[in-house]
């Protein structure tokens, strides 16, 4: 057995940034490893609560003030936005709570790719830190061999100069603003300045990490190495239960629509709005995800219940479509469960994930700006007739029973570093 080792967890985002994490986290202490877990303290909770070690990034309320930025969902905006309000406000966290620890002790650093550069400044205190980069989705790998599916979408077919062009055009919009600001301390620390930020992230962890199947998204020749692949993160317990309240209304009739718009998005009154005219037109019942309250119109249908929170890995089995935001921990326990999908995709990842839905058969999408009564309604009832949807799901549901475990991924990475 290898050496007793302190890992560093390092995540910053909404609630599918951060679950993962603590599962791996979670195994790690049960594994006898040290771990100390970096986030936003708007998580301090659920990370204490689950035994793990908590080190503040930043305060919540740089969070909420990034969350209730608009142009935090805009496409165009979105990473600076989260540059400037959580990430530049805290450049040093990880180093400064990597200094104090056992030099005797090997460290590693388990990043999201958000915060990746704040963890190679820690390599001017210790140039023997182990880095490894945890991939949530297939889009932020660079790669010219798949398709680009991001806001501006290229087919598999485009050549090579066009996929170099567009990865230049998100470089010079990303690197504004940011570069300078790690170039300015990488340069205080010692350490040599970087060009662009997202080619820095791929290429300077010591190694990267997949958490999804290779049936969602196979890895490709020009992927970083050394490269483990892994699955999806799934949070479900067998202690998680459905409220009174939402286990009678799923008694009390046909299975209903479930929409949400993810933990972390704070503008999707238009969202629930056209939801509650298409489930009225559809003469159909629906369950409204969200933990803000005040998204949602004043009144609701009695076909419609409004629930904070549900465990997904429940409620899911007992629903008929599910239109969601396109976040991959809703996607993975949907595809689990073998129900049809209607992404609602408006920024990051999410488009390219509705188009990997689409082409697994398992769904169709509108984009946010597009999403309107006539649209929802229209995609609603062509996902409701499709026998090939239906099928297509229940063949995804049955790859779960290869499904990877979190313990069976964290070995392989202890075996690789």
């Amino acid at each position: 057995m290898k050496a007793k080792k302190h890992f560093v967890i390092a995540t910053l985002g909404t609630s599918g940034d951060i679950l993962p994490f603590i599962e791996i986290g979670k195994y790690l202490l049960s594994t006898n490893h040290n771990v100390t877990f970096i986030t936003n303290p708007y998580f301090e909770k659920v990370v204490s609560g689950n035994g793990l070690a908590f080190t503040p990034f930043g305060n919540v309320e740089q969070y909420l003030d990034a969350l209730n930025d608009p142009e935090l969902w805009n496409p165009r905006t979105g990473f600076r936005v989260l540059w400037t309000k959580t990430i530049r406000p805290n450049l040093h966290c990880i180093r400064s709570c990597i200094q104090p620890l056992d030099s005797d002790s090997e460290t590693v650093v388990l990043s999201h790719p958000a915060v990746m550069a704040l963890a190679n400044l820690a390599r001017a205190d210790r140039n023997n830190l182990k880095i490894v980069l945890f991939y949530l989705y297939p889009l932020i790998i660079r790669s010219y061999f798949r398709r680009m599916g991001g806001v501006m979408t290229l087919p598999l077919s485009a050549p090579k100069f066009l996929k170099k062009m567009l990865f230049s055009l998100i470089d010079s919009v990303a690197d504004a603003g940011v570069v300078p600001d790690l170039n300015e301390e990488r340069t205080k620390l010692g350490l040599a300045p970087i060009q662009h930020f997202f080619p820095h992230m791929q290429n300077s962890a010591d190694l990267y990490v997949t958490l999804f199947p290779e049936w969602y998204s196979p890895a490709m020749p020009d992927y970083p190495q050394p490269l483990v692949s892994g699955d999806f993160v799934l949070n479900g317990s067998s202690h998680d239960v459905l409220s009174d309240e939402l286990t009678a209304f799923l008694n009390a009739g046909q299975p209903p629509l479930l929409f949400t718009a993810g933990t972390g998005n704070l503008h999707a009154r238009k969202f629930f709005a056209v939801a509650t005219d298409v489930v009225s037109k559809l003469n159909a019942r629906a369950v409204f995800l969200t933990r803000f309250r005040e998204q949602l119109p004043p009144t609701l249908p009695d076909s419609v219940l409004w629930q904070e929170y549900v465990p997904l890995n429940r409620v899911l089995p007992c629903v008929s479509v599910i239109v969601h935001h396109g976040g991959m921990g809703t996607l993975a326990e949907a595809s689990r469960a073998g129900v049809p999908q209607l992404v609602v995709p408006g920024a990051y990842d999410q488009f390219d994930n509705a188009l990997i839905l689409k082409d697994l058969g398992i769904g169709e999408s509108i984009p946010m700006w597009l999403l309107t009564r006539r649209n929802l309604l229209d995609k609603l009832s062509q996902i409701q007739r499709s026998e090939i949807i239906r099928q297509s799901c229940l063949n995804i549901s049955s790859k779960f029973s290869l499904h990877l475990e979190i313990n069976q991924v964290v070995d392989k990475v202890l075996s690789a570093i």
